[in-house]
């Protein structure tokens, strides 16, 4: 079953929440909906997938709030609060993440 927000949305995929670094937004176990052609916001929550570092190694991503992107991605976390820049060149994506009202389909 899926909530009615995203009932009939074909580019949207869930991830559980590993970590703390976004607790008490997000807390480990939690789910989270994504949607591929939604276009992330600037203060909006985020999946961000970083480019492989070698071949056949899995890829890694984070969970952070988005503050500033360009040259360089400027993420935030909240356990510790930490701001974090990535050069743009080592993200591969910027997913955003859904809100409960988009989900809910409020």
């Amino acid at each position: 079953r899926q909530p009615p927000g995203i009932a009939k949305a074909d580019q949207v995929f869930a991830l559980y929440v590993v970590g703390d670094s976004m607790s008490p937004r997000y807390d480990p176990g939690d789910l989270v909906y994504i949607h591929k052609s939604r276009p992330p916001a600037i203060g909006g929550d985020v999946v961000v997938e970083m480019h492989l570092e070698a071949e056949g190694q899995p890829s890694r991503a984070m969970i952070k709030r988005l503050v500033r992107r360009g040259a360089t991605v400027e993420l935030r976390q909240f356990n510790p609060p930490k701001t974090i820049k990535l050069p743009a060149q080592q993200v591969k994506q910027v997913l955003r993440i859904l809100t409960n009202a988009e989900i809910m389909g409020v």
